[in-house]
């Protein structure tokens, strides 16, 4: 067992050297702010932004500070009375900080968590176009999202998907 490094259980044997869960040992403090903005322009045009700020400082079972950041602005346009556009773009950020988990009265951790620290991105962009047809019975619906993050680095996700309404009530859909 390597005690200096706080790997492992230094005393394998009772009496355990571990932390109680009394509430003398714990803390926890944070806020959250969320801003939303929605704007409707002439017709079924549309603006709405949204950001979204939340921090964390949590001593219980591990000694955790957080902070998450989020903003995402869309917009809805109506080009004609048979399509319409959505498009978007959306950015998350996430720090984290972690010391493991507490032991007293030891300041080694009984478990040590390997990076400790991450900062964490996420951005996005996103447009579908939909194209009613034949009275709204036949939907088209394409588009494609983007976005680029911390853990496999740039991706794409193109969609089709089509809505069939053949009658009112009923539905048949797919997507590829």
């Amino acid at each position: 067992l390597d005690t200096t490094s706080g790997i492992g259980q230094r005393n394998p044997a009772p009496p355990f050297n571990v932390l109680t869960f009394s509430e003398q040992n714990q803390r926890s403090r944070g806020g959250a702010i969320l801003v939303k903005y929605d704007k409707t322009f002439s017709g079924d045009n549309s603006m709405h932004f949204k950001t979204f700020f939340d921090t964390v400082d949590r001593r219980t079972t591990l000694d955790e500070r957080s902070q998450n950041f989020e903003t995402s602005l869309q917009f809805n346009s109506t080009l004609n009375e048979n399509v319409s556009v959505v498009s978007g773009i959306d950015y998350r950020y996430w720090t984290s900080h972690n010391n493991g988990v507490l032991t007293t009265p030891s300041p080694v951790p009984a478990v040590a968590l390997s990076p400790n620290d991450d900062d964490l991105h996420l951005g996005s962009g996103f447009v579908q176009l939909e194209i009613d047809l034949f009275d709204d019975m036949l939907t088209l619906i394409a588009g494609t999202k983007v976005s680029v993050n911390s853990w496999s680095g740039f991706e794409y996700q193109p969609s089709g998907r089509f809505v069939f309404k053949p009658v009112e009530g009923h539905t048949i859909w797919g997507a590829v």
